[in-house]
């Protein structure tokens, strides 16, 4: 009740649980607050590893600020629904992560104009719907959340979620070997143990999250409007690329919304990676070319090219930058010697370059002709086509040089 009256404030990431779970044990285990060193299970069923753990919660922090969780507002069938996807996410310490965890998701939905009411479930079926989400399937864990979840300021009362929820009672347990799904009767929310998960599913490997955080993004793109884009996200997407993004434009355009739109999503330093099925599909110039893997480079996000072979995630991949560098260094050495060599030759011509001059030495002899007359600067300007400081100008310098 201390933490729902004065919660710890803070951003959501690992830090904030981390208070969160120390604030509560710190007279339990000496160790409160501090990131496991070990692997863990629960009912046959593994955890992240701790190296893991920080990445995926300030992942899950970021996601649920980007899809509005943490704003009033979002109907609570999806905001439920998008709790459910973040509820097993880590459990980064040895021992307290349930009740952590409650607290840690009490304060999201607090941000969120929300209320989770947690007693309506019993153990039990807290157990079973969290062991199913384990084993890969959400929808008894977004069942159970959408009768638990209301708007703080919803008249639902914790009576009517009560009773909301009596139609669960009937899951005591999850048997080995089983996995709570869901059915529908007259509108109450049903449990049932009657699908069996496959020994490969009930032991997959739970990196899944790790790599839905760390997100690797396609680039597609053609140059006219009548080419199609599908073999492309075809082969992007057969390689694991969570979000595709896609230009019809040529590339020798610098600027296309789709790569901007691609740089843009893409985060820094968080593992992302940039991935084209060619690596002209990412430009044609040369300089280009340079200023993107360069960008990728500094910001700390991979490249991978497939037709290329091309993968800055490996040592060997590495080199790519290396050598894009030298590159963009070579080819800006080649154009600065071909611009002064350009200049040299078109100097040795008597061609100084630059804009041609305003002032003809025609229309100088008619501006000394009229100011000699009494014309002012603005009439000599409006007859020869010129600006007043230019005829000023002009007129200042003839006369200093015939003195």
């Amino acid at each position: 009740m201390e933490l729902r009256l004065q919660p710890i404030r803070g951003d959501f990431g690992i830090e904030h649980l981390q208070a969160i779970h120390r604030h509560v044990f710190q007279d339990v285990y000496p160790w409160a607050g501090e990131i496991r060193t070990v692997g863990i299970q629960k009912e046959g069923q593994g955890f992240l590893p701790p190296e893991h753990a920080g990445i995926v919660v300030d992942g899950a922090a970021r996601m649920m600020r980007e899809d509005g969780m943490l704003s009033p507002g979002m109907d609570n069938a999806r905001w439920s629904s998008l709790l459910a996807e973040r509820f097993n996410d880590a459990h980064p310490f040895r021992e307290g992560n349930g009740r952590a965890q409650r607290l840690y998701f009490d304060q999201v939905a607090e941000a969120g104009g929300k209320t989770i009411h947690w007693s309506v479930l019993t153990k039990e079926q807290n157990n079973a719907v969290s062991h199913a989400a384990r084993a890969g399937d959400l929808e008894p864990l977004r069942s159970a959340l959408s009768v638990i979840v209301t708007d703080r300021m919803d008249p639902l009362t914790l009576q009517r979620a009560k009773q909301a929820a009596e139609a669960m009672r009937g899951v005591r347990s999850v048997p080995p070997g089983y996995a709570a799904g869901r059915c529908r009767r007259g509108g109450a929310v049903l449990l049932r143990t009657l699908r069996p998960i496959d020994r490969a599913e009930r032991h997959r490997a739970p990196t899944r999250r790790v790599r839905a955080l760390m997100a690797i993004v396609g680039y597609a793109r053609v140059s006219t409007l009548d080419q199609s884009l599908d073999s492309q996200t075809d082969e992007l997407r057969a390689s694991g690329t969570t979000r595709i993004f896609e230009d019809k434009a040529s590339g020798k355009l610098d600027t296309r919304p789709g790569l901007a739109a691609a740089l843009d999503y893409l985060r820094d330093h968080e593992g992302d990676v940039l991935m084209v099925t060619r690596i002209d599909r990412l430009g044609r110039s040369v300089q280009h070319l340079v200023r993107v893997v360069d960008d990728l480079k500094a910001r700390g996000i991979d490249f991978r090219s497939l037709h290329e072979g091309i993968d800055t995630t490996t040592a060997g991949g590495e080199m790519f930058f290396v050598i894009f560098a030298a590159i963009g260094q070579f080819s800006g050495r080649i154009i600065s010697e071909r611009t002064h060599e350009g200049l040299a030759a078109a100097r040795a011509r008597g061609r100084c370059g630059g804009r041609p001059r305003a002032m003809t030495p025609n229309k100088l002899a008619t501006a000394l002709r009229m100011r000699a007359e009494g014309h002012t600067y603005d009439e000599i300007a409006g007859t020869i086509g010129v600006s007043a400081s230019t005829v000023s100008r002009a007129l200042a310098d003839a006369l200093q040089g015939v003195s």
